[in-house]
């Protein structure tokens, strides 16, 4: 009974705290930490770096290619030039082959600065996109719980200014909507993005 009276307590301080920081009407959020702590966030970041090493497997497949050619190219090249123990016929042989081996590697080598170039702006298109996406969805989060809770402004806390200086100097604790919000977020992503055991427990019953 006692516990319960102290939770009620505490229950009713919190309501009061929110409704004081309400009449203030402003309230404060850490947005780096909601995006960084956002479910959904922590699975496009896995998604995109699952991708990512993908691309990094095949540049290094291209790179040990390359690799290969150079030595190829040399081993032919140096033959062509000090071995006089061939005919001049045979050096010429080893000359054309040693330009047509140049010629795949500035291949290769064009193709891999292609392929790099190309994968790192699709990586970074896409994580801007679901970034932006991510962000809006905290966005209308915030929105609604101020037109809810009757906040003029939303202030970010995680911001800095020119000199490097947070935004927010000092504002009261129960004016932080961090938690509220992230919890709010985390709650919607995983009714829509069930665990993989949640799933499982789904089937049997």
């Amino acid at each position: 009974m006692k516990q319960k009276i102290i939770g009620i307590l505490l229950l009713t301080f919190v309501c009061v705290f929110r409704a004081a920081a309400a009449d203030t009407g402003i309230a404060v959020i850490d947005m780096r930490k909601v995006f960084q702590e956002y479910e959904k966030t922590k699975e496009v970041e896995k998604k995109l770096q699952e991708q990512s090493d993908m691309f990094r497997e095949y540049s290094l497949k291209l790179s040990s290619q390359i690799q290969e050619l150079k030595k190829e190219f040399e081993k032919v090249r140096d033959e062509s030039q000090d071995n006089f123990a061939l005919s001049e016929a045979e050096r010429e042989n080893r000359r054309l082959k040693a330009k047509e081996i140049y010629e795949q590697l500035l291949v290769r080598q064009s193709e891999l600065k292609n392929y790099n170039q190309s994968r790192t702006e699709q990586i970074r298109s896409v994580y801007e996109k679901q970034r932006n996406d991510i962000l809006d969805e905290i966005r209308k989060v915030v929105q609604t719980r101020a037109i809810l809770l009757g906040y003029k402004l939303v202030l970010d806390r995680s911001g800095s200014t020119s000199n490097e200086i947070s935004a927010v100097v000092y504002h009261m604790p129960q004016m932080d909507i961090t938690q509220d919000v992230l919890e709010e977020l985390n709650k919607a992503y995983h009714m829509t993005h069930p665990a993989p055991a949640d799933k499982e427990t789904t089937k049997k019953k």
